[in-house]
């Protein structure tokens, strides 16, 4: 039996997230939200699905059918629900971006400890869970060793995508019956109210926002899953805030306070042992959907990962051979470019089953510029093994005389929250080495 879930946050990714969960055959009996103003109010009462939203915090933890917590509000507030809700019995989820501060992670930490047969999990954008990524992780050979990571992401700014938005939100009609819908009216709502705090944080760096800890934060996930045996020795970092006021944005609906958070960031990473160095940057100023591209170049080839494409270069013709093998095993058709081509496409080497449910999600960002494709699906794999991971929990204890003493081990690889503070630790120092203009050394 699936645990009753509870959802906190009423931002775009929620009512993703409840569509997914719910294709899961999860339950889902409370959302809370913290913004609660008279037109949400007179909102929520006229919809259904009124007795699942709440802004008390408490009517979420102790409601006794939610056993299964997810964090995906503001990244400030994780740690106050996170403790609390294993503190009186909760498995967790929290959602990206989480809160920066690591004293506030050290909480989280030790309440997961406290209570080791509770779920406590992090989600930092699922990109380990794709099939790509799977790809580039069982191919890595075929690069021989790796001196240099090229990471590079094009996107729109959060509060532009917020902004834009709220304008394609506003002129649709949707069922208030329906969870999801009630999500998007009450975004719409908090949008229009110049006071939300939901709007706020998004350009308060204090309070979490920043493309550093939303984009960054995940690609050093990512790199720290994919050299697994390797430690960022030190970082080098350059964040700047490049718009500092909503004003720039013509946007009538976001005449509030100053933007700090970074909108442009670029760091280096120096891993040990082997001295790889990995560039990145992201741009949120491209005024373009979601773009990312990984270079991963090694003495023997090259390994790109181009949004959904993986292309193999070879400098080494026994390396092409091999991947020229690769392709052809899973598909009997070459993928070569030309007969004469230093190039082979991997991608269509992985027989992945199509899918209906994540085809309409192709186009999400028309609708929520802020929430990647990859990214939902990052998510829709993530869900789909923490599915799988408490059906065999369930059996387990089913099948144990001592089921409440059973410690939750995940064997689908899910980052916990000490995993969280390794990745805060690095944000953390990328943002001392921009304050003070110097590679500064990482210790863990």
């Amino acid at each position: 039996m699936l645990p009753g879930i509870g959802i906190f946050g009423s931002d775009p990714v929620s009512k993703i997230l409840i569509e997914i969960l719910k294709h899961f055959d999860f339950d889902i009996h409370a959302v809370w939200t913290n913004s609660y103003d008279g037109e949400i109010k007179r909102l929520i009462k006229t919809s259904e699905c009124s007795n699942l939203v709440t802004n008390s915090i408490d009517n979420v933890l102790l409601n006794k059918n939610v056993n299964l917590i997810f964090v995906c509000c503001q990244p400030n507030l994780h740690s106050q629900i996170s403790t609390k809700a294993l503190g009186i019995g909760k498995n967790v989820i929290c959602l990206f971006p989480t809160c920066k501060n690591i004293d506030e992670i050290e909480h989280m930490i030790v309440s997961a400890r406290y209570y080791p047969c509770l779920m406590s999990s992090i989600f930092y954008g699922g990109l380990k869970y794709l099939s790509e990524y799977k790809l580039i992780k069982k191919n890595l050979c075929l690069i021989g060793d790796i001196k240099v990571c090229n990471i590079s992401i094009s996107c729109q700014s959060l509060v532009m995508a917020r902004s834009k938005m709220y304008n394609r939100l506003k002129d649709e009609k949707q069922d208030l019956d329906c969870l999801s819908t009630l999500i998007d009216k009450i975004i719409l709502a908090s949008c229009s109210t110049s006071s939300s705090e939901s709007i706020n944080w998004l350009g308060d760096k204090d309070l979490g926002a920043g493309v550093l800890n939303r984009y960054g934060a995940s690609i050093i996930s990512l790199i720290l899953n994919l050299f697994e045996n390797k430690k960022v020795t030190k970082v080098f970092g350059c964040l700047r805030t490049l718009i500092e006021n909503f004003d720039q944005f013509n946007s009538q609906h976001f005449s509030i306070r100053k933007i700090t958070a970074d909108d442009h960031c670029t760091f280096q990473l120096n891993l040990e042992p082997g001295s790889i160095l990995v560039n990145f940057t992201v741009n949120s100023l491209a005024h373009s959907k979601y773009s990312q591209e990984i270079n991963l170049c090694g003495d023997k080839g090259v390994l790109t990962w181009i949004n959904s494409k993986i292309i193999f270069k070879s400098l080494s013709a026994e390396q092409l051979k091999m991947a020229r093998n690769l392709v052809d095993s899973n598909n009997n058709v070459s993928n070569l470019r030309d007969s004469n081509s230093d190039e082979v496409d991997l991608s269509d080497s992985v027989d992945e089953i199509d899918n209906e449910f994540l085809d309409k999600y192709k186009d999400i960002e028309n609708k929520y510029p802020e929430l990647p494709y990859l990214y939902v699906r990052g998510l829709y794999f993530y869900l789909q093994n923490i599915k799988e991971e408490l059906i065999e929990l369930n059996k387990f204890k089913s099948d144990s005389k001592k089921s409440n003493t059973i410690q939750f081990n995940a064997k689908k690889n899910l980052e916990n929250f000490e995993h969280t503070r390794l990745i805060q630790l690095i944000v953390k120092k990328i943002c001392q080495s921009s304050n003070e203009n110097r590679w500064v050394p990482v210790n863990y």
